[in-house]
């Protein structure tokens, strides 16, 4: 336990399809959570972002909440600097890992699945 506010990701492998989990810090904006895929400002990518690119169903478990969630990454610069920007309120050191690196740092958004039975 670091102390951080994190969360479990449950996913499927992009290549194997074995689920594979992740903790990520807690960046949460009203229903759904920002994954910012910083890797500490390294120059690659953290693996579970090919994962999240090839398999947008997880589950996030958040203390003892566990929810079925969508993700999707966000390219539009508006709405990708405003999730960055709540990464960055919840957790200070993304900023200088994006100083640190080249690299475009990848932002998703996990968005509650829509029931269409409903």
């Amino acid at each position: 336990d670091t102390g951080l506010p994190c969360i479990i990701i449950t996913h499927r492998g992009n290549k194997t399809g074995g689920i594979r989990k992740v903790a990520l810090m807690t960046v949460k904006v009203n229903e759904c959570y920002v994954l910012i895929g910083s890797n500490g400002g390294a120059t690659k990518h953290p693996v579970w972002i090919y994962n999240f690119r090839a398999n947008s169903d997880v589950e996030i478990r958040d203390n003892t909440e566990v929810k079925e969630m969508r993700v999707r990454e966000v390219h539009d610069d508006p709405e990708r600097e405003m999730l960055w920007q709540a990464g960055v309120a919840a957790f200070p050191p993304y900023e200088g890992y994006r100083e640190k690196t080249t690299r475009k740092i990848a932002v998703f958004i996990a968005e509650p699945k829509c029931d269409a039975s409903r």
